[in-house]
């Protein structure tokens, strides 16, 4: 993981809003580098941050690159990048033979599970088991049926934790099992423990995070918060091409410290699925949209 080059909060709940708290107010600031100012505050990303940001680019950065929009810019969206935890091995190395998506309903679970189905299916030639756990919602069922159907992948229905225990008995090296989990409401203590459940069947399973880049900042960091009582290994942002606004993915990935693992967007089970890059997160503050 890199080493953080700007000071970060140890607080994993999202700041109050305030005024850029940052020296460079008192300081001639360059156009270029006021316009990615501007551009940083726009996309929501805290005003703490982006002032800080401010005053190393001034200390560190040239005369020349402080001139040239792109360098500038570039340079930037390195420090921004440098700030970001990853999951070491993310899309090459699972802990264990278990993957559990867990998150709020809505999230993406399900095109999330799809994506990494077909992912580990012919990266790493795993034998995909979906499991879908999310047998009480209406369509869950007949949608996960659609996607294993369609990618050629088995399906098998769980509706105890003792048939999640069961199912994964005796797998061997090569198999991974997929668990599409019900989507959970931080707020409902019965969906907890309920999940909780679930999950305790399997003490050796990777657990990961899914959360829309749509969710509303407060929301994310409870969502989060509720759920890292599972030992979140890392988190699959989804939704990233149905929003312009990065910001509160940025300061929720900055401050959470939960390891970045995939990005996703749209429903396209064989693409819009990218190993998770910082810089990749951090040029999207800059651009209009979430595109290749």
């Amino acid at each position: 993981m890199t080493q953080n080059p700007l000071p970060a909060s140890s607080e994993a709940a999202p700041p109050k809003k305030a005024k850029s708290n940052t020296q460079a107010d008192d300081k001639y600031v360059p156009p270029v580098l006021k316009k990615i100012q501007g551009q940083l505050l726009d996309q929501g990303v805290e005003a703490n941050l982006v002032g800080n940001l401010i005053n190393l680019a001034l200390e560190t950065l040239s005369p020349g690159t402080l001139g040239d929009g792109e360098a500038c810019r570039k340079s930037i969206v390195q420090l921004l990048g440098a700030e970001l935890p990853v999951q070491r091995g993310a899309g090459r190395f699972l802990l264990g033979n278990v993957a559990c998506l867990i998150g709020g309903s809505g999230g993406g679970k399900t095109s999330s599970t799809a994506k990494l189905a077909l992912f580990y299916s012919e990266t790493m030639n795993k034998k995909i088991t979906w499991v879908c756990a999310d047998t009480v919602r209406s369509g869950a069922v007949a949608e996960a049926r659609a996607y294993a159907d369609a990618l050629g992948f088995n399906l098998k229905l769980v509706y105890t934790p003792e048939d999640l225990k069961d199912l994964t008995l005796g797998a061997g090296p090569d198999d991974l099992f997929l668990v599409d989990t019900p989507g959970c409401n931080p707020y409902s203590e019965n969906q907890m423990i309920e999940l909780g459940a679930l999950l305790s069947e399997l003490p050796k399973r990777c657990t990961y995070l899914v959360a829309p880049a749509t969710i509303k900042e407060s929301d994310l960091f409870q969502l989060s918060a509720s759920l890292g009582v599972f030992h979140i290994d890392g988190v699959i942002i989804t939704k990233l091409d149905e929003t312009h606004s990065f910001g509160s993915v940025y300061n929720f990935a900055r401050r959470n410290r939960i390891p970045l693992s995939y990005f996703a967007a749209g429903r396209d089970a064989a693409r819009d699925l990218e190993v998770a890059d910082p810089v990749r997160l951090a040029s999207a503050l800059f651009g209009k949209e979430w595109s290749k």
